[in-house]
């Protein structure tokens, strides 16, 4: 496994500096390539239906408890958009405008 990985980090390196493509659209295709060849290894032994689960997902696994509290969790992170989102906007998009208007992000206090 580790020769894999050190085998796939010096093809990304040399695809890196043989193209002018960015550097996360080399990953994202070599990812499409290691995830591909996955499905192959393990469609191979004609075992890969017990793996398809940690690959695609299963939705008859999540329990009630996880949709609480990702429901929960949700409607906090919409909570704080609504309340903050204004700041938000402006220290992203200026951050020297939105010092001088005294807005600060309440997470960085």
């Amino acid at each position: 496994m580790v020769a894999f990985i050190v085998m796939l980090a010096v093809m990304v390196h040399a695809v890196k500096g043989l193209t002018s493509a960015a550097s996360d659209t080399t990953l994202g295709v070599f990812f499409a390539v290691v995830v591909a060849f996955g499905v192959v290894i393990l469609s191979k032994g004609g075992s890969f239906n017990k793996f398809t689960s940690y690959l695609i997902g299963d939705i008859l696994v999540v329990t009630p408890r996880q949709i609480a509290f990702f429901a929960c969790f949700a409607a906090a992170v919409c909570a704080y958009w609504i309340t903050c989102g204004n700041n938000l906007m402006l220290i992203s998009m200026n951050p020297v405008l939105a010092s001088s208007r005294g807005s600060v992000s309440p997470l960085l206090n």
